[in-house]
Formats: C-alpha cells, sequence, structure tokens
C-alpha cells in the first residue's frame, strides 16, 4: 500500500468534490462543493491538501483564504473547510496529516489565523485550535404574530439593486469584526450575486425615497 500526503491536482478536482458528496449529502451538493474550486479567485492548489491511497484520494483537508477587520487592521484567515475522510478509510490519521500539512500552509503563507466551526472541540484542540465562546440563539415564530406597519417597502431583489447591495454590506461591515471582505469577484463567484445570476431569496427593503436601505438572504444549505 502507498499513501501520499501531498496538495490536490488541478485534475483532481472533481474526485475530491465526489469524496465530499459521498460523506456529505450525495450529488444534490455538488454545486456547494464545486465552488471551493471555482468559484474562489483565492485558491490554490496547494490550499487543498489530500491523502491519496494507491492512486485515490480518500481524505482532504481545504483551506479558504479570507481578508478580514480587526479594529483598525485587516487580518488574513486561514478557513478550515470540508474535513473529510471515506467511511472504510477512517482511523489511519489521514485526516490528522491532512490538518497537519494544511497548518504549515497557513504559517508559510503568512496567515494571522486560522478559524474553524466543529462539533468535535477536542479533535482540533490537539493540533493547537482554541474553543471562542460564542452564544447560539434560537426561536420559533409566533403563528398568529402579524406584520406591523412600517415606512418601509420589502420587495425582491433586482438586478439593479446589486450596487447598493454591496455598498451595505461594505459599509455594515467596515469594522465588523472577522467578517470577509468582499471583492467584485467574491460577489460573482462565490457569492453568485451579479447581474446575469442573481439568486432567488435576496429581498431588500427600500425606504420611501426608494433608496434600498436594507437586505436579506435566505435560503436552505446542506453541509456538515
Amino acid at each position: 500500500m502507498s499513501v501520499e500526503i501531498r496538495a490536490i491536482r488541478e485534475e483532481e478536482r472533481e474526485e475530491c468534490i465526489q469524496l465530499w458528496c459521498r460523506v456529505w449529502g450525495g450529488e444534490s451538493n455538488i454545486p456547494y462543493f464545486s465552488k471551493y474550486f471555482y468559484g474562489d479567485v483565492e485558491w490554490l492548489p496547494y490550499y487543498t491538501t489530500v491523502a491519496v491511497e494507491d492512486g485515490v484520494l480518500v481524505s482532504a483537508v481545504h483551506i479558504c483564504k479570507r481578508i478580514v477587520p480587526c479594529g483598525d487592521y485587516h487580518l488574513t484567515m486561514g478557513g478550515i473547510a470540508n474535513v473529510a475522510t471515506l467511511p472504510e478509510h477512517r482511523g489511519k490519521g489521514y485526516n490528522t496529516q491532512c490538518l497537519q500539512k494544511a497548518i504549515a500552509v497557513m504559517e508559510a503563507d503568512a496567515m494571522d489565523f486560522s478559524l474553524l466551526f466543529t462539533g468535535i472541540n477536542d479533535y482540533y484542540a490537539r493540533l493547537g485550535y482554541e474553543t471562542l465562546p460564542g452564544n447560539l440563539y434560537t426561536g420559533k415564530i409566533r403563528p398568529e404574530l402579524l406584520p406591523v406597519p412600517s415606512p418601509y417597502h420589502v420587495r425582491q431583489a433586482k438586478a439593479e439593486d446589486i450596487p447598493a447591495l454591496q455598498t451595505l454590506y461594505a459599509q455594515y461591515n467596515s469594522r465588523r469584526p472577522l467578517s470577509v471582505q468582499r471583492t467584485p469577484a467574491y460577489w460573482r463567484d462565490w457569492c453568485k450575486v451579479s447581474t446575469e445570476s442573481l439568486p432567488e431569496g435576496i429581498t431588500v427593503a427600500e425606504n420611501a425615497e426608494g433608496t434600498v436601505v436594507g437586505y436579506l438572504r435566505r435560503g436552505h444549505f446542506n453541509s456538515a
């Protein structure tokens, strides 16, 4: 048996997407996982570490490079995503080795910190990650709750609203810690928000003068 822990090769991207889909949710998740390779202008092959056993991809770890604000500064974040191993190859330490290599890549690229979301904190703590305290809020909308009168008009977003959405996002998040700085390419390729592909589920609120002053995107997401 031969095993390699290395950067993915560009011709292996589709095999990696199939790996992620097999671990999480099946073929319906192909568009979701495809954007990590084809919708991220920051992606480089060495940002995806894979374990290859006898020529087959069996484990993978992905780095998402993002610029985020922190007070008066902007930091480079390495977001860890899509940590997965095929069920029949688990328990061999492949994910741990992929994570260790990913950490070395982030250090070599001088990323300021790494962030991930998980429910198995101890698994990542042994590699140096620490738990960031936070609050989780849940709630239910009462069925009898009626809309209240408002000076704002809420409607489906249109293509001509896109500049306003981008401006609102930038203003709202200019000093909000750890919010991703969205370039035009990020809006177009990662968020799929452009005049050619404005997704459903975006509503805007406009005031009496017709100026867009807020927006909301809703949707259903399947992931780990």
